[in-house]
């Protein structure tokens, strides 16, 4: 897809600090002012807004991030996000299909002449 992008995250276990990623945006209403609004999404958590799909494995915990695994989300925006990157999102205004999948194994091939 050209409008995909990649990141890289460590493991991150600790479900009082979660790994996010944060979408920023400008929000203008109809009719109204544009404001700066975030689309906090918890990563590997099911929710209102998130759906988790996938074999997850190694297997990990709701929110838990492992090692070696490709977290594939796709976000569908469908209304104002939220005033900070630390509050809440509310079920209606974004969609996440998220599909968790360990990397697969790649084989090397050396020839030394």
């Amino acid at each position: 897809d050209a409008n995909a992008l990649s990141f890289y995250v460590f493991s991150n276990t600790d479900l009082t600090n979660p790994t996010k990623m944060i979408i920023k945006g400008l929000f203008t209403p109809t009719g109204g002012s544009a404001s700066i609004v975030y689309y906090p999404i918890i990563i590997n958590h099911a929710s209102g807004y998130n759906t988790v799909n996938g074999s997850n494995t190694p297997a990990t915990g709701d929110s838990e991030i492992s090692a070696n695994t490709i977290y594939d989300l796709e976000v569908t925006i469908a209304g104002r996000g939220v005033d900070e990157p630390y509050m809440p999102l509310e079920p209606s205004t974004a969609t996440v299909n998220m599909t968790v999948t360990p990397w697969g194994k790649t084989t090397q091939v050396v020839n030394i002449q």
